[in-house]
């Protein structure tokens, strides 16, 4: 990383995250497992048919779609989905949405309809994780030397833990150390 973080600048939560991340060389996996889990969640089970999420680079989403008509349909939702990105992950960032046509198939099927990716953020909160887990994310944020950043990372991993918790106990099953909805156990 060429840019060093300075305590005194206002850095958003997203950005501070993500270079935590990439420094450890998970960023990209990070974002493109993030904006695959929530995806079917934010745009409905119709339009995640026929789109996905590409690539996310500097606020801007990239999304494939697959007919100029879908194109247009997602086009005019950019403020609703915006809205909805900043609401349940607001550490992505995103403040644009381009749309391409441009299609493959994704390589999971969409969750079953009623399935949910995502919960609410009281559902999150319900989450009540253990004090070993707790320790751990502590640990891993032991070795980030800035404060400001050492917390923000602390408070995402925490909350990563209990998303993990909620799909646990929402029928979700462990495959090949990803999590895999209710429906698409054995399909990858």
């Amino acid at each position: 990383m060429s840019k060093h973080y300075r305590g005194d600048e206002p850095t958003a939560l997203g950005d501070l995250v993500a270079r935590v991340a990439e420094a450890r060389g998970l960023g990209e996996l990070l974002v493109r497992r993030r904006l695959e889990a929530i995806w079917a969640t934010v745009v409905g089970p119709a339009l995640a048919r026929v789109s996905r999420p590409q690539s996310l680079e500097h606020g801007r989403l990239v999304v494939g779609v697959a007919s100029a008509s879908w194109n247009t349909t997602l086009r005019s939702m950019e403020r609703r989905l915006l809205s909805v990105f900043a609401e349940r992950c607001p550490e992505l960032g995103i403040k644009a949405i381009r749309t391409v046509v441009s299609w493959e198939e994704p390589a999971a099927p969409v969750a079953p309809e009623g399935a949910r990716d995502y919960p609410s953020a009281a559902e999150l909160d319900a989450m009540k994780l253990s004090d070993q887990t707790r320790r751990d994310v502590a640990r891993t944020a032991r070795t980030i030397s800035d404060d400001d950043l050492r917390q923000r990372f602390e408070r995402a991993m925490l909350r990563a833990q209990q998303l993990r918790q909620w799909r646990l106990r929402h029928g979700w099953q462990a495959a090949g150390g990803d999590l895999v909805p209710p429906g698409r156990e054995g399909r990858r």
